[in-house]
């Protein structure tokens, strides 16, 4: 099996599990830029407003994809390519969010959400996160709902 550099690949994984990192110079240029207009204290924290959200996504193509992964992680979150216990939200694309594709991640979580306290919501909701610059709240954004989300 012929492998793309730098992924870390298992004999039995599929092509939709393999997952492959930026190349550091992308990712360096985006901390560049980001460092360059970051001149106080209060821009750290606006920076880091994403952190404690650790995002998976379906539904994205893999250049969309890449810059989720470039996005949540220069905020201070954590992106992964897999749906694991331990994720906060799955970002769902539009596709599969209005039932026009089929995704065995959006099917995986309809059963597991409750029990991992998973936020399912459209990618508009991570939009609106960066518009604000902080988490938005979920609602009118959740595909997906359980008893966890209604108590604040």
């Amino acid at each position: 099996m012929a492998a793309t550099a730098g992924a870390q690949v298992r004999p039995t994984q599929t092509a939709a599990e393999i997952f492959v990192e930026p190349p550091s110079s992308l990712r360096e240029t985006y901390k560049r830029i980001d460092d360059e207009h970051s001149g106080s204290e209060q821009a750290d924290v606006d920076k880091n407003w994403a952190s404690g959200l650790r995002i998976c996504s379906t539904g994205l193509s893999r250049p969309a994809r890449s810059r989720l992964f470039l996005a949540v992680e220069a905020h201070g979150g954590r992106y992964f390519p897999s749906l694991k216990r331990g994720c906060t939200h799955l970002l769902v694309g539009p596709s599969v969010a209005s039932g026009e594709k089929d995704s065995p991640k959006f099917n995986h979580a309809k059963r597991i959400h409750a029990k991992w306290h998973l936020g399912v919501v459209k990618l508009s909701w991570w939009d609106r996160c960066m518009e604000e610059s902080q988490v938005a709240p979920e609602n009118g954004y959740s595909l997906l709902t359980y008893s966890g989300n209604d108590a604040a």
